[in-house]
């Protein structure tokens, strides 16, 4: 910050260069008193003026503290007032203890309005008493009714010491030049009614810095004032120049600032920069410089490109961090930008503090920023803060490789992205280790997952979901602990993840991976809910696990019953391929297919007869993206049923819509005789031979047309064949069919295993 209010909070400022002074006794002026913050010695006089600059207000006390290099024939004089009546409180000389920096020395005086007004202070050569003072040399104070003190020249709006200086610098996006043995570091802004341009030279002698504006063509005057560190002992050869050229502008129109650097070797062409600003007239009446630049990249609302803003993200608290020294980063995200700032000490090169990012078990490349901050002189070491950024547009797993201040990446964090009901993006570091290898993490190991283990695997006390999920604006997806019967296991969600799938759709599809750590034994119920805005529309799936003391977990739904079904896809498929569509499995009915969920078919099953079947089990297995037209995912249904009484049955699997059942493609259509044990045998029906001598003839049309005509009976297995159509009813349309297949002589084959 600058200072806009140099008031008790006033901001900072300083000045510099020395020369040479004899002892001079400090003057005081008796029955006043000054307070602490008011410099009494060298060291707090430097402290002073690298922090505040020349002027500081407090408790309605004036102290100006200016600093001075001492020359033959040349000295300055104590600051004077211009016919004001304020009362010093005090005035006295700083001068360093160090013979060898006994050349420079500060001017310290306090002052205490007694009225309201306007006070005026001058700091001037004695030489020029007379002569007019230049503006820079003015010291303008304000005084109120209630004798308080607010600061209103040019030191409001411009840095005049280092600190300030460093907070310009390091709040606007600088320019920087390189030449052959020097830079350049330059910004160009404004501040209210003040065009400023301060600049860094590297020290390096030989080299020109120059400055100019103009303001609709016409020449602005600029103004200058050095803002080096003071230093309490002697000052370092290479110490950088740091300065700032201003000026007022006091009348509408267009500002066009140029600096430029001319390097000392001829070879290296002069840094330049130049800039268009704006002076514009408020409704008050007041000028105010603007500038205007085009639309930012969305990007700069959420990155650091500051060296402020770069150090701030530095020393927050992200998902991955690390304060030690020589080994100072952090990762976190802003929207849906994953950011990392990585530090940089005594000329260490970055790549030493870099991290480096893969998805997919590929690189993914970084943005680089440059938000290289003012150099700090002083220090021990200079420090340099690095940003780079990723643009995240989906849910993925993130792998950030770190280096330790080795040369070696030698931490690996893994850093989750999922969409939450909203939409937003949501980024969580996964604790290292915590997390076994086998958890999928991208599109092929979620497929391999399962194929090989379904929808959950658990190992070593590791409970892992991957469940497909189909993503919308109003449609999402949740994992919801019901009640559970008897004790209940702990647990704890290490991590969720969401994988995408390659698809030609619109809508996301893919796997959410949920992986829980069980801590204590017990039961744990789970269900995959799918989800429109707050309220629940259906439930995609339910588990029940069971865990044993050694926190083995396995599934309390399991039975021995069913063991003839697949645990994975690559059982399924492969259970469909030896099977196909109706099949009997000890004493069951397994009816399954293959499906695109996507596309609104599924398997659909419909029983008829003279019995009954219930539906005692379901089963579905999902695999990776059709890539066809429609897309969506590979999954295989199984439907168990189990006879309920004697007698005969028949069941038919068909791929079709819920709300179009007739119109969808028949898979299989099985006969079965059901005995007093409910055991199974298939029969064979031959279609449309309703008298049952082995082929469709017009005795079966006769048999069938007094059926319809309410003289005639089928029963059993008459009623199988007379359904040419396959829809579980006799009608006109069984017969039309029959009599067209019968003028055509086409005799259909028996209906059931090779129909």
């Amino acid at each position: 910050m600058m200072k806009y209010k140099k008031t008790a909070s006033a901001i900072l400022s300083a000045v510099m260069f020395c020369t040479a002074l004899p002892t001079i006794p400090a003057i005081r002026v008796a029955g006043f008193g000054v307070p602490d913050w008011v410099p009494q010695n060298y060291g707090d006089a430097c402290k002073f003026i690298n922090t505040y600059g020349s002027t500081y207000v407090d408790d309605d006390l004036i102290c100006i503290v200016t600093f001075h290099r001492y020359k033959d024939g040349w000295e300055r004089l104590p600051l004077l007032g211009s016919g004001n009546t304020e009362t010093l409180l005090d005035e006295w000389y700083c001068v360093p203890e160090e013979m060898n920096c006994a050349d420079k020395f500060f001017h310290v005086t306090a002052y205490k309005p007694e009225e309201a007004k306007t006070v005026v202070l001058y700091d001037c050569n004695l030489n020029a008493v007379e002569e007019k003072v230049k503006d820079e040399d003015q010291y303008i104070f304000a005084v109120d009714e209630s004798l308080h003190v607010t600061e209103t020249d040019w030191r409001v709006f411009v840095p005049d010491c280092k600190t300030e200086y460093t907070a310009f610098m390091n709040s606007v996006n600088s320019e920087w030049g390189f030449g052959r043995d020097s830079w350049t570091q330059c910004v160009i802004d404004s501040r209210s009614n003040y065009l400023l341009m301060a600049a860094i030279n590297d020290g390096f002698c030989g080299s020109y810095m120059r400055s100019k504006a103009e303001l609709d063509g016409a020449a602005l005057t600029l103004k200058h004032v050095s803002c080096n560190y003071i230093f309490e002992g002697p000052e370092p050869t290479d110490q950088p120049t740091y300065f700032v050229a201003f000026c007022p502008v006091t009348k509408p129109g267009t500002v066009k600032a140029t600096f430029t650097h001319e390097f000392r070797e001829p070879e290296d062409e002069p840094f330049s920069v130049t800039r268009t600003l704006y002076a514009e007239k408020d409704t008050d009446g007041s000028i105010t410089v603007r500038s205007y630049v085009e639309e930012a990249e969305e990007w700069r609302e959420y990155v650091p490109d500051t060296s402020g803003e770069a150090y701030a993200f530095l020393r927050s608290e992200g998902l991955v961090s690390s304060t030690e020294m020589y080994n100072e980063f952090n990762i976190d995200n802003r929207g849906h930008y994953l950011i990392v700032a990585t530090a940089s000490y005594g000329g260490l090169s970055p790549a030493m503090a870099m991290v480096a990012f893969e998805k997919d078990g590929k690189s993914l490349r970084t943005v680089s920023v440059d938000c290289k901050p003012v150099v700090e002189p002083g220090m021990a070491v200079d420090g340099e803060c690095y940003i780079q950024y990723i643009d995240v547009q989906e849910p993925c797993l993130i792998t950030a490789y770190i280096r330790n201040g080795s040369k070696k990446f030698d931490k690996t964090v893994n850093i989750s992205v999922t969409r939450d009901a909203d939409g937003v993006l949501c980024f969580a570091a996964e604790e290292e280790g915590a997390v076994p290898g086998w958890v999928p993490s991208n599109e092929k190991k979620a497929t391999e997952f399962r194929l090989n283990c379904g929808d959950w695997h658990a190992q070593d006390g590791i409970l892992c979901l991957c469940l497909p999920y189909e993503l919308s604006d109003k449609v999402h997806y949740v994992l919801d602990d019901p009640d559970t019967v008897g004790d209940f296991a702990k647990h704890e969600l290490l991590t969720t993840r969401q994988i995408l799938l390659s698809n030609d759709r619109n809508v996301e599809q893919g796997y959410q991976v949920m992986v829980f750590k069980v801590t204590s034994a017990g039961n744990l119920g789970m269900k995959w809910v799918r989800m429109k805005g707050d309220t629940p529309e259906k439930v995609e799936g339910l588990f029940s696990f069971a865990v044993d003391e050694d926190l083995k977990i396995t599934d309390s739904n399991a039975s021995q019953e069913y063991d003839f079904l697949p645990e994975n896809f690559t059982e399924a498929k492969a259970f469909y391929e030896n099977n196909r569509a109706v099949s009997v499995h000890d004493g069951y009915i397994v009816c399954c297919g293959e499906t695109n969920v996507s596309t609104g078919y599924e398997i659909l099953t419909e029983t008829a007869g003279t019995t009954d079947a219930e539906l005692v089990k379901k089963a579905s297995f999902s695999y990776e993206p059709n890539n066809g037209a429609t897309g969506g995912n590979r999954t295989y249904r199984f439907f168990v049923y189990k006879p309920k009484q004697k007698g005969q049955l028949k069941i038919t699997a068909r791929h079709a819509r819920e709300w179009e059942y007739h119109d969808g493609t028949v898979l299989d259509t099985k006969y079965y005789d059901v005995a007093e044990d409910l055991s199974l045998t298939e029969f064979k029906v031959t279609m449309g031979d309703v008298t049952g001598d082995g082929k469709m003839t017009v005795e079966d049309a006769v048999a069938l047309s007094k059926y319809l005509g309410g003289t005639g009976r089928l029963e059993g297995r008459q009623f199988f064949a007379a359904d040419l159509l396959n829809d579980n009813r006799i009608n006109a349309a069984d017969l039309t069919l029959m009599k067209r297949q019968i003028m055509g002589n086409k005799t259909p084959p028996p209906s059931g295993a090779e129909a």
